[in-house]
């Protein structure tokens, strides 16, 4: 089964942020019956923050909410992760899934082996807004 918390991030290689004022950006898509908003803080063009929040009808998948329960704590024990908060809720048929990555306090690295994100090498040293959002927009996020 896909991960349903899989998260898109593309990150810069070198630099540092150009500064500037925060500013969140939301990218929203509907994913094989997934509704996922992506919301990114950001300073120039490193993202500082990003919160997930995935709502799917687990109905459809043929799990029970119990079986759906079992999945939703083996992410929390995968995502347990330095600057990672992993939260699950049911609301009637829904499953409710938050994720929250403070990258000012998490590690890239065990980021990477958790698969929260991606990189081109092993010298990150920030995610890049611009190439976040443009990953995100060709694999049909609408961005705002």
């Amino acid at each position: 089964m896909k991960k349903l918390t899989a998260i898109l991030c593309v990150l810069c290689l070198a630099g540092c942020s150009n500064g500037g004022d925060t500013k969140t950006t939301v990218c929203t898509a509907d994913m094989n019956g997934v509704s996922v908003t992506n919301s990114f803080e950001s300073n120039g063009d490193e993202i500082t923050r990003q919160t997930v929040q995935n709502e799917m009808d687990y109905t459809t998948t043929g799990y029970s909410e119990e079986e759906m329960a079992q999945i939703a704590e083996s992410y929390r024990s995968a995502y347990d992760v330095k600057g990672v908060e992993y939260s699950y809720e049911f609301s009637g048929n829904m499953l409710i899934e938050n994720i929250t990555i403070d990258f000012t306090e998490a590690d890239f690295n065990e980021l990477m082996d958790a698969e929260l994100i991606t990189a081109d090498g092993e010298n990150v040293s920030y995610i890049s807004l611009e190439q976040t959002l443009d990953s995100l927009e060709s694999s049909g996020f609408d961005c705002k």
